[in-house]
């Protein structure tokens, strides 16, 4: 679909998401808010995983940063 970059809140993005069938990332972190369920990435570093990335490059660029590592979260019914 692409990028729609004109929502001000996390609330409102999250209602869009849902209809179609996207997720909201923060434009300057580039990680998915917490609204977000549809990640395809997690970090696990320090005994925590942190699910909310939509790419491999953003999660491993958290992941050297974090000294983690990055999993593809498995898709469930697709």
């Amino acid at each position: 679909m692409g990028q729609d970059c004109h929502y001000y809140d996390e609330a409102s993005c999250a209602r869009a998401a849902v209809d179609r069938h996207g997720g909201c990332i923060d434009k300057h972190t580039g990680i998915a808010t917490r609204l977000s369920k549809e990640s395809r990435y997690c970090l696990l570093a320090a005994g925590e995983a942190k699910c909310y990335f939509y790419d491999a490059a953003s999660c491993a660029r958290a992941a050297q940063d974090q000294g983690g590592t990055c999993l593809q979260r498995p898709r469930f019914g697709s």
